[in-house]
């Protein structure tokens, strides 16, 4: 694969060259994780932006730079997220800009992350709000779970609670299977705030026990070491031991 790389990147196939590139920083991000290679892989296919431009019907360049944003946040560099998200959104961002919604809530999620409450909460009723009140499927649970995510970081449970229903019963119609675990930890959460830490363990046992009856468990591994810790800390706590 790298001498076709090598062979692509001496050639003018500027669009080839992209989505080998693209397809390379997916293949690292799911496949084979590489958190490293991935963000080489894009950073290849931002350098040719202004090659590819005139093939797009959308501003490329701030798509690309929203991409690049959300695999800093996914290496866990917040800072240099954050400072490309507020860039991007200095400007109302596009609607037919691809993923529209998902880059909406990455800019809410970084916001809470650098504790900008009043920010984070203020971009989520300008994108959210509205299909929220439509109940507009994931766009709706994306919503909702953002929100959820904010009460729960700012100690508001009984705004939390009422947010992780709201995107539970969304998502029922929607069934986008994702945000099934998504909504499963914020419901864990939920409950260890609220100190009600025999219902945290029953949920974490439960989580567990679904994941390993599933014959993709291999898929949730990451999950799976979730919910282990959180049970860990739980049996601490209820039985008055210190943390390891």
């Amino acid at each position: 694969m790298q001498q076709k790389e090598k062979e692509l990147e001496t050639t003018d196939f500027y669009l080839a060259q992209y989505y080998t590139f693209r397809s390379l920083c997916s293949y690292y991000l799911y496949l084979e994780p590489n958190p490293h290679l991935a963000q080489t892989y894009l950073e290849k296919a931002i350098a040719l932006k202004s090659e590819i431009a005139w093939f797009y019907p959308i501003n490329i360049a701030k798509f690309l730079d929203l991409l690049y944003a959300d695999i800093l946040f996914f290496n866990c560099q917040i800072d240099q997220s954050y400072a490309i998200y507020h860039t991007v959104f200095s400007q109302p961002l596009e609607k037919e800009m691809y993923g529209y919604y998902y880059h909406c809530e990455q800019f809410v999620l970084v916001d809470i992350l650098k504790e900008n409450y009043k920010a984070a909460e203020s971009a989520l009723q300008t994108y959210f709000d509205d299909p929220i009140k439509q109940k507009l499927d994931i766009y709706a649970t994306r919503g909702a779970m953002s929100y959820a995510k904010l009460y729960l970081s700012t100690g508001q449970l009984k705004e939390a609670i009422h947010s992780i229903n709201l995107a539970r019963e969304i998502n029922e119609t929607a069934s986008y299977h994702p945000f099934e675990f998504q909504i499963k930890m914020l419901e864990l959460f939920y409950f260890f705030l609220k100190g009600d830490f025999e219902f945290a363990e029953h949920l974490c046992t439960r989580n567990i026990k679904t994941i390993l009856a599933n014959p993709e468990t291999k898929r949730h591994k990451n999950y799976l070491s979730f919910y282990r810790i959180c049970l860990y800390f739980i049996n601490c706590i209820l039985k008055g031991k210190n943390i390891g």
